[in-house]
């Protein structure tokens, strides 16, 4: 998890390499693509997903780490991870979609990035 918070993302090869679990969850049921989406390590979020982390895994709240992405106004992760298979249209457990988190923090980058999604899927 150390790792994908602070973008080690050659630390995270070795540690998948040597079998570690690229869906393993922390206490909050973060995983490590969930975490490195946080903190906005693209690379990092790269390396994972081609060693098939599930875009679309849940925490305790029901956040994705497509949710995360949106929420923190990330949109190259949004389209990263939209690329990636992450559904849009999933909802937390208040019943939020990745599109509607926070509309009080959405910039026009972020809900253009979002609407291009939805009017291409």
């Amino acid at each position: 998890m150390l790792a994908s918070q602070n973008g080690h993302h050659h630390v995270i090869e070795q540690l998948l390499e040597s079998g570690a679990n690229v869906n393993e969850k922390n206490n909050k049921g973060n995983t490590p693509l969930m975490v490195a989406t946080q903190n906005n390590h693209i690379e990092t979020v790269k390396r994972l997903i081609q060693h098939h982390a599930k875009v679309d895994e849940t925490n305790i709240d029901g956040w994705t780490a497509l949710m995360m992405a949106a929420e923190y106004n990330e949109s190259e992760l949004v389209q990263l991870l939209s690329d990636s298979g992450a559904k849009v249209n999933k909802r937390n457990k208040f019943g939020m979609q990745s599109r509607s988190n926070n509309p009080m923090r959405h910039t026009n980058n972020q809900t253009q990035c979002i609407f291009q999604f939805n009017i291409n899927n």
